[in-house]
């Protein structure tokens, strides 16, 4: 059974311009910033040379997080609608879960499709894998390894 609504994740092309916009200019705070690479993230998001920075932000009304994330490779396309109210175009929404192996299978029983076997990413204590929704919208299910996350 899902949780919460947990985070949303927006890919850019420069993340220290994008995180000082959202701390500067709405208010966000940075609570967690990392290197991303290694074979959990190669599997997780399917290219061997994957490669990225990311920032957590929090706004003090929310229990939503905004993971920013530049890829450093392979570099991230620009999407030619990225501005346009009506076009597709955000990168996952990620819910957490008490049991993530529990969830993946009841959703592959009916016809999810997963991207990926779940990965572990130590350094967060989480669990997560992507799968795809309508119209391929790529989704996150994780669940964190040690309480109080």
């Amino acid at each position: 059974m899902l949780k919460t609504l947990d985070h949303v994740q927006v890919v850019v092309s420069n993340i220290e311009e994008t995180k000082a916009f959202f701390i500067e200019v709405l208010g966000f705070t940075a609570i967690n910033e990392d290197d991303l690479q290694g074979e959990w993230l190669a599997k997780l998001v399917n290219r061997e040379d994957a490669h990225a920075r990311v920032v957590q932000l929090v706004h003090p009304n929310s229990r939503t997080h905004l993971h920013v994330v530049e890829y450093i490779t392979p570099r991230s396309e620009p999407s030619p609608n990225i501005s346009r109210e009506y076009a597709m175009g955000f990168r996952h929404i990620g819910f957490e879960v008490d049991n993530i192996d529990e969830m993946v299978e009841t959703l592959k029983k009916r016809g999810v499709e997963f991207r990926s076997p779940v990965q572990e990413y130590p350094k967060w204590a989480k669990k997560a894998v992507y799968f795809l929704g309508p119209d391929g919208i790529l989704l996150e299910l994780y669940e964190y390894l040690e309480k109080g996350h």
